[in-house]
This record gives C-alpha cells, sequence and structure tokens, in this order.
C-alpha cells in the first residue's frame, strides 16, 4: 500500500479545478493535480523549462 500525504489548496482552487476537468478522463480534482505535478517534475528533470521552472531540480 502507498503511503499518502495531505496537500492543502485555497478551496476556490480546488473547485476551479474541478469545474474544468468535467467531462475529462480525470476523475477528481486530486487526480489532475498528481499528474501535473508528475508531469512538471519529469520535464524539469528533462531540462525542460518550457512548463515550469525547478532549478533544484534541474541543477541550476
Amino acid at each position: 500500500m502507498r503511503k499518502r500525504i495531505t496537500i492543502s489548496i485555497p478551496k476556490e482552487l480546488y473547485d476551479e479545478i474541478a469545474k474544468e476537468i468535467k467531462g475529462t478522463g480525470f476523475s477528481s480534482p486530486s487526480e489532475w493535480i498528481r499528474y501535473v505535478l508528475r508531469q512538471a517534475i519529469a520535464s524539469a528533470k528533462n531540462g525542460d523549462k518550457s512548463i515550469i521552472s525547478f532549478p533544484y531540480l534541474a541543477g541550476n
């Protein structure tokens, strides 16, 4: 079983994500947030700074 922790975001942001993902393959805002974070981290590790800059991950 995977261990999980809770990360807090503003309710307004959660509600906006919920509206945006209606009709998509995402079952919840949490699922979408996990997807986006994984994509951003993978991009940063590969040196792609077009999404978001994580200088501490890219070694800069």
